[in-house]
């Protein structure tokens, strides 16, 4: 049926395998985990289909998944469906525009969630999490879309700075630049470079292994640009003391 039901695609591990969880070892104090994020890429079934001309591609604005809890296990992380991501990306991006100019804060984000659930007829959105492409829209979104405060978008980049248009250069140069200042805002660290599709089911691997933060540091869907972002990353702060880096980086 074309009408599925919202999180009827199931992706979780499928799209995201985290890494084997090593068992008895130190909770490391202080740690962080600098990621770059990379979802798959989403195609327009429908422009591809009948290839219209002058028909515009949407703007996308977030990359959307829903937690689905199961009876005695981990909620199910399930990335919703294109046609449904372009309804959510639609509905908050006019709730965003309502507010354009007026300053961040919590009742900012309380009638961006209103508009939201508005614009959505009042569904049930409790499950819903939104991992912005944009920095500065991170800032301004209530705590119940984005979900487990402890992974951060406050880092991505904003504007143009965070198209796929922006020069691999910049963003690589940008990218250390965060890094350096979360590390050293944080005296010593554990931390942790790499790439993902799906970061709320990579960071429950990681919480387990004792790190604190997840910071996400770039979203594209851009794999040869991501892959060459963690890859300079690592080599850049591999000698870096806490750094738990093994592999050298941009496998994919």
């Amino acid at each position: 049926s074309s009408q599925e039901a919202l999180g009827s695609q199931l992706i979780g591990d499928l799209l995201d395998s985290p890494p084997r969880v090593l068992r008895g070892s130190a909770v490391k104090e202080q740690a962080v985990e600098a990621f770059a994020s990379a979802p798959r890429v989403l195609r327009d079934a429908q422009a591809a289909s009948n290839g219209k001309k002058g028909q515009r591609q949407r703007t996308r604005c977030a990359v959307w998944f829903l937690e689905q809890a199961r009876d005695g296990q981990e909620a199910a992380v399930i990335r919703v469906s294109e046609d449904e991501e372009a309804v959510l990306d639609q509905a908050l991006s006019g709730a965003v525009a309502k507010l354009r100019g007026r300053g961040y804060g919590p009742s900012t984000a309380a009638q961006i969630l209103s508009d939201f659930s508005a614009a959505l007829g009042w569904v049930d959105i409790s499950g819903l999490r939104c991992i912005p492409l944009d920095g500065d829209l991170h800032r301004r979104l209530p705590p119940q879309l984005l979900g487990d405060p402890r992974i951060s978008g406050v880092k991505l980049p904003a504007g143009k700075l965070a198209s796929d248009a922006a020069l691999a250069g910049a963003a690589l140069e940008r990218a250390k630049k965060v890094v350096a200042e979360i590390l050293g805002s944080m005296g010593p660290a554990v931390f942790k470079i790499g790439i993902t599709c799906t970061p709320l089911v990579r960071w429950r691997a990681y919480e387990r292994e004792g790190y604190q933060q997840f910071h996400l540091l770039h979203v594209t869907e851009c794999s040869g640009l991501v892959r060459m972002l963690e890859a300079a990353l690592i080599s850049t702060f591999q000698d870096r003391p806490g750094c738990r880096n093994i592999a050298k980086g941009g496998e994919g």
